[in-house]
């Protein structure tokens, strides 16, 4: 009888799990100061949106005399810090490519760099609405926006390929189809990766990234060819780039 009633529960088991790996999986709802810090995160900054969903979190470190925050993000493999100016039940209000530093884990910020930073942010001072931009919530089940790109995947893909030389095999051009961020003309912003593909006998094959570039398209796909892309070339420099990229394409915040 014990061992009938043990392959009953085992059986039980077994349908649970399977019924539960068919259906997609949810790690939300995220805590809503996590969902509004990160609504900056993946709007504002560039990087991954790759994440481990239960090893992503954020913090608000100090909030100025006008109520703005100052807060700390991470997630697997990637970190930083950001200012937001301010939110509501709908959007968060930044300054856009000044509002964060980035980096791979474990980085260390200078007071300088925080000071900066600061600074660049209007810690303290009075509100100025003509600065900010404003972006909507991400969604509280995943953290992911909930905007859809008006570019499908082979179009993204294509536009990146375009610039580079197709012909050499042993290098991968990689776009994630995540958009980084949108105009509020339709633009969209990417970010474009290329990589050695160095081969392995009986294993997965290793890729050794080359270079990375931001990319900006039109709703419809469209570019300007002599600016859409830019290469990344000092990560220090990351949110100079991040404008002069937008500048040149026409992006309106």
């Amino acid at each position: 009888m014990k061992r009938i009633k043990t392959i009953g529960i085992l059986l039980l088991v077994l349908i649970i799990v399977s019924s539960t790996m068919a259906c997609d999986w949810h790690y939300g709802p995220y805590p809503s100061d996590t969902v509004m810090m990160f609504s900056q995160v993946f709007n504002a900054v560039p990087g991954p949106r790759i994440f481990d969903p239960l090893d992503v979190r954020a913090k608000i470190i100090e909030k100025d005399d006008y109520g703005r925050i100052y807060f700390s993000f991470y997630t697997s493999s990637w970190e930083g810090v950001c200012i937001m100016q301010r939110h509501d039940d709908q959007y968060v209000y930044y300054y856009d490519n000044v509002s964060f530093l980035s980096s791979e884990s474990y980085k260390e910020y200078t007071v300088e760099e925080i000071d900066e930073l600061k600074v660049a942010n209007d810690w303290n001072e009075p509100m100025d609405e003509e600065k900010m931009i404003k972006r909507e919530r991400v969604d509280k089940e995943t953290l992911m926006p909930t905007r859809e790109s008006t570019n499908d995947s082979k179009r993204v893909r294509e536009a990146a390929r375009k610039a580079f030389d197709e012909t050499n095999d042993e290098i991968d051009c990689y776009v994630d189809d995540d958009v980084m961020d949108y105009s509020q003309n339709g633009q969209e912003l990417f970010m474009v990766e290329r990589a050695e593909i160095i081969e392995r006998e009986n294993a997965i094959d290793d890729y050794i990234l080359i270079d990375q570039y931001f990319m900006i398209l039109n709703a419809d796909g469209t570019y300007d060819p002599e600016n859409y892309l830019l290469k990344i070339d000092d990560s220090i420099r990351i949110s100079e780039q991040l404008a002069e990229i937008k500048e040149r394409n026409g992006w309106v915040g």
